[in-house]
């Protein structure tokens, strides 16, 4: 379950992941137990890539051979391979620290150098500082079935299982080996694995029935180059046919209904505050004029799909190919591509949409921000109002006011932040999450007072209208911090 990533665990790294001081390294078993992450579906059902997984598989290693994880790596794979420039130790030890790349991230229309980012608390998920000839040994050995030169790092029956098949979101996908991933590109089967931190962007393909692997490595900019570089090497060096797209069925208009709606990764938080990150992320599936499916929100370009047989469907303009999976009611439940076979998607409730949730934070702060108006132009007149309307204003202005600071506050605070949340939330984050708190007993008496005014006939009609579809919206709000994990400190 933790090499095909189907142990069933909620994803997780804000705050914590990527650190940039080594005082606040705790060690891989503290870390582990400090930052343990919800299961949030049986082992065994649905893949959703988890570093924390990986990173315990590695602890499993330091468990049976009583050695580091690194050190471990280093006696049984670094130098049986003569990867003589790797190594998992952060901070990088001395006689390597020279060659280290510098990684960028493009900021105000510049290439600004980032720092060294400290994996290690989590480091068999991605704390390998390594060479692209370093690694040419590592594809070496894998592509000789755990032989390099006159010694072995594997016996050949496990080097084949490591690369079969350990579990397809669909069999007619490609799907999890032990570790690596496998994928199909123009016809060809290649296992790798790909790696990405916030300032360098990796791959490594082996094709086993050429004998041959690549290994790229970007910084700044560089994930959907990856792709393109190993399609690219497919065209150019190893022969191939391309894939015929069939017509689309003149009868897919009858189905197509079924296939409709929004779906989102497996691969994120559901628990804390970081689940709010997967909000805008909706993989939409919308039938065309054409008798074709068209999904967007994958990567920038729309992607359009025809059917090939019942559930499975050909990209029209390119290489891959998309599953749908129907549950035990026979409805589409998940949908799963050959691109990532570690992380199908499923159907999202209408709650759980974007538009929705934009739609409910649009007006609310928009009748927030009319309320505070309201409350300023009838200020003279309040003081003529009855006690309960004059608390019935009060209260709302309080929930609008704070709620406008709350949001200002955020927005400000998390794009100033930007990358560095990997590492820690800033104090004046923790600040601003008490202000839903507050906001959600205040709502409580803007509902009850809601209530109170019609009955007490207060003010015009209009008013009282507004002030009850503000009392709603207020609610709404509430109810989008507590489903979003945004109620006070949620977050380790």
């Amino acid at each position: 379950h933790l090499l095909s990533h189907t142990p069933g665990f909620e994803d997780g790294s804000l705050g914590y992941l990527i650190v940039k001081d080594q005082d606040r390294l705790m060690g891989m078993r503290e870390a582990l137990e400090a930052h343990m992450p919800d299961r949030v579906r049986p082992p065994g059902t649905w893949s959703s890539y988890s570093n924390w997984g990986t990173a315990l598989a590695g602890l499993i290693v330091e468990e049976i051979s009583g050695m580091p994880f690194a050190e471990y790596v280093e006696k049984n794979i670094f130098e049986p391979l003569q990867m003589n420039h790797s190594t998992f130790r952060e901070p990088l030890p001395e006689d390597l620290a020279p060659n280290m790349a510098v990684g960028y991230r493009y900021k105000n229309g510049l290439n600004e150098p980032g720092y060294f980012e400290l994996i290690s608390d989590f480091g068999p998920a991605g704390a390998l500082s390594s060479t692209a000839t370093d690694l040419a040994n590592f594809m070496i050995a894998h592509l000789q079935l755990g032989r390099f030169g006159d010694g072995r790092i594997l016996e050949e029956e496990t080097a084949v299982q490591m690369h079969s098949q350990l579990y397809p979101p669909d069999p007619r996908l490609p799907g999890m080996a032990y570790g690596f991933y496998e994928s199909d590109v123009l016809g060809e089967h290649v296992i790798g694995h790909g790696g990405d931190t916030v300032f360098f962007h990796s791959d490594l393909a082996l094709f086993s029935e050429h004998n041959v692997g690549l290994f790229v490595s970007y910084v700044a900019h560089g994930g959907r180059a990856r792709w393109e570089l190993v399609e690219a090497f497919v065209r150019r060096y190893l022969p191939h046919e391309e894939a015929e797209v069939p017509e689309p069925p003149e009868d897919f208009a009858e189905r197509a209904k079924k296939y409709a709606g929004n779906f989102r990764f497996t691969r994120h938080n559901w628990s804390d505050l970081e689940k709010i990150i997967s909000m805008p992320s909706v993989i939409k599936v919308v039938p065309t004029k054409d008798n074709t499916l068209m999904t967007t929100g994958i990567l920038e370009d729309p992607w359009h799909w025809v059917e090939v047989e019942p559930n499975f469907f050909h990209q029209v303009d390119g290489d891959m190919t998309l599953a749908f999976i129907e549950d035990e009611n026979g409805k589409i439940g998940h949908m799963a591509l050959s691109l990532l076979p570690f992380m199908p998607a499923y159907r999202i409730a209408w709650y759980a949409s974007p538009n929705f949730n934009y739609f409910l934070l649009a007006v609310g702060l928009l009748l927030c921000l009319t309320t505070l108006i309201s409350a300023f132009r009838h200020r003279k007149a309040r003081k003529e109002d009855p006690l309960r309307a004059r608390w019935a204003v009060r209260l709302a202005w309080l929930v609008s006011a704070l709620t406008l600071i709350f949001w200002i506050a955020v927005v400000i605070i998390v794009s100033s932040a930007g990358e560095d949340l990997f590492s820690g939330f800033p104090p004046t984050l923790t600040a601003a999450l008490m202000l839903p708190i507050v906001i959600t007993v205040l709502t409580i008496g803007v509902a009850v007072f809601a209530v109170l005014v019609w009955k007490g006939g207060y003010w015009t009609r209009f008013r009282r209208i507004h002030y009850t579809l503000f009392a709603i919206f207020a609610i709404g709000l509430v109810w989008f911090y507590w489903y979003w994990n945004v109620l006070g400190v949620q977050y380790g």
